[in-house]
């Protein structure tokens, strides 16, 4: 009678461990996908945050051009709004020529998670990927078709355009929305 090797493995056993090993790669494939997408999602965010204290800081140290302190201004376009482009955000500046405001387009900040969409008009879209998006805003002043808001400088103090607090409400897919509140004094917060 023959004796068996007991130290070799089975089909059975080796299709078992292929199996698990192919479940353990899944899992993590899939959640270093959703990892990555979540970091841009926030990334995306905190730049838009961070472009509003940027217009909030131009006004607060604008110059007089007829006697008038320059005016910025942040300007949305959600999904839905106008022609393209959409999901889209832009700074103006605005200079008084004496009898009007006369908008001019201010670079936008050059970062990773931002796509110039736009370059010549100024728009650019605050998230490399199709999500999130604008999904809503109020309290915002209207300026040449678009809502937004308007930083004054008013010597010592910056304030809006508007009274109250304005929101920028961005839709952060399934179903989880982030709102970011601007106040009339142009503090930025979530």
């Amino acid at each position: 009678m023959r004796c068996l090797n007991q130290d070799s493995f089975t089909i059975a056993e080796l299709l078992i461990v292929i199996g698990l090993i192919g479940i353990l790669l899944t899992v993590t494939v899939i959640s270093y996908a959703v990892s990555n997408r979540s970091t841009d999602q926030r990334a995306g965010v905190e730049m838009l945050k961070e472009e509003i204290r940027r217009v909030y800081s131009l006004a607060n140290s604008a110059v007089k051009t007829n006697g008038q302190r320059d005016r910025y201004r942040i300007e949305f376009r959600r999904l839905g709004e106008g022609s393209d482009p959409k999901n889209c955000y832009r700074v103006l500046k605005l200079t008084w020529n004496g009898s009007s405001w006369v908008p001019g387009v201010v670079p936008a900040m050059r970062q990773t998670s931002v796509k110039i969409v736009d370059e010549a008009n100024g728009w650019v879209r605050p998230f490399s990927s199709g999500e999130p998006y604008i999904n809503a805003y109020t309290g915002m002043s209207t300026l040449s078709g678009y809502n937004g808001v308007t930083f004054v400088s008013k010597g010592s103090i910056v304030e809006t355009d508007t009274a109250g607090e304005k929101t920028v409400i961005v839709r952060v897919p399934p179903n989880s929305d982030i709102t970011i509140r601007i106040s009339q004094y142009g503090s930025v917060s979530e």
